[in-house]
Parts: structure tokens; C-alpha cells; sequence
């Protein structure tokens, strides 16, 4: 049994330095073009405060997947799918500790309950317009199509920022309000200066980008669930190469895989660095800072 044991580690041993080795190929070829932006990234720690130790992991593993920017979403799973506004602040003030100590690696959306309705306003008003955050994120406290996203929607298009909206197609187990790519579609219909950013290409599918083809104010991350072959083509074949917006979803997905799964496809120069890099910078208004 013991003689077993050693054996599978050192098979595992073995796999993961193949996997470190064919990381850091993909990395040196990255870095050969142009820096690359993480747009959809969260911290997992409950705030307010930052966790040393977790933000020094992050940008390890961030290094070695030669990401140089990164878009923080917020802690948000701390707080579960139905936040109280304390909760939010919290989270909110994590993100925004985070830009502070590091204004040269990280950028920051400020995360909102919809059904708090004016005190998500307030709280949109407080972090982006006073504060130095660039955007929204909305997860599943209110579906995308949910009358009840009227104050969230006109304060984003009011101040001229993007939302990162959960997405996720799926028949059955999911929350109530769980939004769907058809609702973000309807969203997209219902304010048409609000620019969006649809996450998670792997968890919407073919029929996810096929539902926001023809919505000029609909970006897609390449986060979400496994790599599935062809997906990344097809998105770039129905929407254009600057609708697609890399990210990677991290903790809940590593780094070094989801640029392996955009490195891995054919795609010029030019397209690359939109997908990697500038489809970021042009959605969320992002500029560079210098390091503290």
C-alpha cells in the first residue's frame, strides 16, 4: 500500500511540473505581444478588509500566467446570493482596499443587491462616481430582466460604466433569480447605452452568444465551466473580435487555463490583443496607474 501511495505521487509530481512547464511556454509566448487583462477576477476572503496571504497568492498565480492587470469583481459568494447592503458595503470596501494597495495590478467593479433599488444607487454613487472603482458587478440577486434593475441600469449608463453580468444557461437547479443569457439579452434590448459584459462563454454556450449576436452593447468573457472546443472560434465568427473579452473567473477557475484556452487558438495579432487586452480597456474606461 505504501509503495502505491509513493508511486501515485510521484505521478502526480510528474503531471503537474508538465503542466507548469507548458504554462510557462504560453506564458513567454504572451508576453512576446502585448500585456494581458484579467477582466473578471474576485477575492474570496470576507472583507472589509484584505487578506494578505490570499491577495500574495492571487498575484503569484497571476505572474505566472503572465496576467498583468486584473478586474476584481468582489468577495462575493461570502455574502450568498441575497446581500444585505452592510454586506455589500463590506465587499465593496475589500475591492476598493485592494485598488488602493495595489493601483499598478488591480482594477475594481462595485458589487450591488438590485432589490435595494435607491441604496444601490447610493452605493454605485459612493464607489465609482467618489471612489476608484470603474464599473458593476451584479451576481444573482435579481435576474438581468427584472424590472427591479431600472436603478442599477440608469445609474451605470448616468456615470458611463460598464456591468459584468452573471450568466449561466441551464434547465434546471438554479437559483430563482439566476439570470439567463435571454435575460441579459432583454436587458441589453431595454437600455441600449448600458454596456454589458456578459460573463461566462462556457457556461451560456452556442445558444448564449447566438442570443446576443445582434446586440452591438454585448460583451462576452471566456470564463465558465471547461474549455469546450470550437466555442472560442465561433463566439469571435457571430460577434466580432471586439466583443469577446478575456476572463478567467479565478478562484473558480485557474489562470494558467484560461489563457491556454485562448492561446491555443488561431487568431492574428491584432485580434489577440483585442480579446487579451484592449476590449477591457476600451469597455471599462480602464488606465494605466503606477505602482505605490
Amino acid at each position: 500500500m505504501r509503495s502505491a501511495t509513493l508511486g501515485s505521487r510521484r505521478e502526480a509530481t510528474k503531471v503537474l511540473r508538465q503542466v507548469d512547464s507548458q504554462a510557462k511556454i504560453s506564458t513567454k509566448r504572451i508576453r512576446e505581444w502585448r500585456m494581458v487583462i484579467d477582466a473578471h477576477v474576485h477575492l474570496d476572503q470576507p472583507g472589509p478588509d484584505v487578506d494578505q496571504q490570499e491577495l500574495a497568492t492571487l498575484l503569484r498565480r497571476a505572474d505566472s500566467a503572465g496576467i498583468e492587470r486584473l478586474l476584481l469583481a468582489g468577495s462575493i459568494m461570502v455574502a450568498g446570493a441575497k446581500p444585505t447592503i452592510e454586506q455589500v458595503r463590506r465587499i465593496n470596501d475589500q475591492t476598493m482596499a485592494a485598488v488602493h494597495q495595489r493601483p499598478d495590478r488591480f482594477w475594481g467593479l462595485c458589487y450591488v443587491n438590485p432589490r435595494h433599488d435607491r441604496e444601490a444607487r447610493a452605493e454605485m454613487l459612493r464607489c465609482v462616481r467618489d471612489g476608484p472603482l470603474c464599473g458593476v458587478k451584479l451576481w444573482i440577486a435579481a435576474g438581468a430582466a427584472d424590472p427591479i434593475m431600472a436603478a442599477v441600469a440608469e445609474t451605470a449608463v448616468q456615470l458611463d460604466v460598464a456591468i459584468l453580468q452573471h450568466a449561466w444557461d441551464r434547465t434546471s437547479g438554479d437559483e430563482p433569480d439566476m439570470s439567463q443569457s435571454a435575460d441579459v439579452a432583454e436587458l441589453a434590448r431595454r437600455y441600449p447605452d448600458l454596456r454589458i459584459q456578459m460573463a461566462h462563454m462556457g457556461g451560456v454556450g452556442w445558444g448564449g452568444i447566438n442570443k446576443v449576436a445582434d446586440l452591438a452593447n454585448v460583451s462576452i468573457d471566456t470564463a465558465g465551466a471547461q474549455p469546450i472546443a470550437g466555442l472560442l472560434e465561433y463566439a469571435l465568427e457571430r460577434l466580432g473580435a471586439g466583443r469577446m473579452v478575456f476572463g478567467s473567473d479565478y478562484p473558480v477557475r485557474e489562470f494558467a487555463v484560461k489563457v491556454a484556452t485562448v492561446e491555443a487558438v488561431e487568431m492574428d495579432q491584432p485580434i489577440r490583443r483585442a480579446v487579451m487586452c484592449g476590449n477591457a480597456q476600451r469597455l471599462w474606461g480602464l488606465q494605466e496607474s503606477p505602482a505605490p
